[in-house]
């Protein structure tokens, strides 16, 4: 919630929410940004079905998430 205050707080639109279950109209988003989120989803699988949903026809999908040798120290 705290990083949804400070996008909004830089006039940048978001939403805090499950992301298997986006509470945004169907083909309504140019874009969806996931950072550091996938990785700890038990269903990445239904993030990108609903990601897949919001997104307009031609709108993007970016994803940052943590690699396979991340924190092995």
């Amino acid at each position: 919630e705290s990083m949804c205050r400070e996008a909004r707080a830089r006039g940048v639109p978001s939403v805090c929410a499950d992301a298997r279950s986006i509470p945004i109209a169907t083909a309504s988003m140019d874009g969806v940004l996931s950072s550091l989120c996938v990785q700890w989803i038990d269903q990445p699988s239904a993030f990108l079905h609903e990601a897949y949903r919001v997104l307009k026809p031609g709108g993007s999908l970016a994803v940052a998430t943590l690699g396979p040798s991340t924190l092995r120290e």
